[in-house]
């Protein structure tokens, strides 16, 4: 797929309220009718893929029981992702996303523009020698439902990591894992000039409400939190919603 284009951004954002509590009434999608929505009128198009993630670092035998069990392409955060793990996954028809997280993304405390930095920096660190394509994203992590009074904490954060991918240059692109209210936050701000890749998880509150431009959509197994097993891994199922952030 080519992904969005910011033309057809901006005439579907134009149709949405991105403000109140929960935001874009447009998108609140409920019950039996939510996944034939998610794929017909919200997403990118349409589901393009099954696929999961997970933190779990996969061998050949769970590759190939993922992928005969319709996960298409799987999440995998970098700091357990080595060179033999991608191999074994490529090999096995897989597709990859990556993922950053450390430390304990869960509260506000954590995010700052110095805090965006240092991640970013660690994530260059550890994407090296993996040979991803340039351009392809790494996702960093919103890891809680924030309120309100946590939206200057968190652009600023990827303000900060923004700018550290652009003074190495890096060559990856940064894309943001959270929830609905997140994604509108980062949509919305000019900084970002629209070049987020986007990540929606249906836990933390946002069950029921799905963000318009969502690159990925994490089902947390029917707004359960809580991670499912696939093959004895344990995981969290995703749809792909443009192909364009794996490799």
């Amino acid at each position: 797929m080519d992904g969005w284009t910011n033309a057809a951004r901006s005439h579907l954002a134009a149709d949405l309220d991105p403000r109140g509590s929960i935001f874009g009434q447009s998108t609140l999608l409920t019950g039996g009718h939510r996944l034939e929505m998610l794929a017909s009128e919200h997403l990118n198009g349409g589901i393009v893929m099954n696929a999961c993630d997970t933190a779990t670092a996969l061998t050949r035998a769970d590759a190939s029981c993922l992928l005969s069990s319709h996960h298409a392409a799987i999440g995998r955060y970098l700091k357990s992702l080595m060179p033999t793990e991608v191999a074994v996954l490529h090999k096995a028809g897989l597709k990859l996303w990556l993922i950053f997280e450390e430390g304990e993304p869960v509260s506000t405390p954590y995010f700052s523009a110095a805090q965006g930095k240092s991640d970013a920096r660690r994530a260059v660190i550890q994407a090296q020698g993996l040979d991803i394509p340039h351009g392809k994203p790494i996702f960093f992590v919103v890891d809680y439902a924030p309120a309100p009074s946590d939206e200057t904490a968190i652009l600023d954060y990827f303000q900060g990591v923004a700018s550290e991918m652009a003074s190495h240059p890096s060559p990856y692109g940064v894309g943001v894992y959270g929830t609905y209210t997140v994604m509108w936050w980062l949509w919305n701000d000019s900084r970002f000039n629209n070049e987020i890749r986007y990540w929606q998880t249906e836990g933390n509150g946002s069950c029921g409400w799905v963000f318009p431009f969502n690159d990925l959509y994490q089902v947390n197994n029917m707004c359960n939190a809580h991670p499912v097993k696939s093959c004895g891994v344990s995981i969290d199922a995703d749809y792909v919603l443009n192909t364009e952030v794996l490799w």
